[in-house]
């Protein structure tokens, strides 16, 4: 069965296992249901339809992508100039040494990885753009 299959529910199979039924989805395919929750190998939970069969639910959103690159790859996506700046900045800027301190936490927490489409990510390359302490179109640069 797949995600939108329609089933039919049959009399219970066994009088053993109360609550349990047959069910047979439209292309033939049966499985035992317990309680509502289907068994079979997709292990997809079933809801009860007004008209008294059964449709599973829509398929989950695919997962959002992540796209990771090590620490050090992120760090050597910015010129030597630049990060010159921005430690540099650090030092008298609590805002930028925040930036810092969050991307390397960030990193530690994802196994070494920054994610490029991290929010985090990508707004603190933008206010180091803003900040001037990377060219104007360099945040594109370095989150590509």
């Amino acid at each position: 069965m797949t995600p939108g299959d329609t089933v039919t529910i049959l009399p219970p199979f066994d009088a053993q296992f109360p609550g349990e039924h047959i069910v047979q989805s439209v292309d033939g395919a049966a499985c035992r249901l317990e309680n509502g929750v289907d068994f079979d190998e997709q292990f997809l939970t079933l809801v009860k339809a007004s008209d008294g069969n059964y449709t599973p639910p829509p398929a989950p959103p695919a997962p959002v992508s992540q796209r990771l690159i090590t620490e050090l790859a992120f760090r050597q996506r910015f010129t030597q100039d630049e990060q010159r700046a921005i430690y540099t900045a650090a030092k008298s800027s609590v805002d930028v040494q925040i930036y810092l301190d969050d991307m390397r936490a960030a990193a530690v927490a994802n196994a070494g990885n920054v994610n490029l489409d991290d929010p985090l990510t990508s707004q603190g390359v933008a206010a180091l753009e803003a900040a001037g302490l990377i060219t104007a179109g360099r945040s594109a640069e370095i989150l590509a």
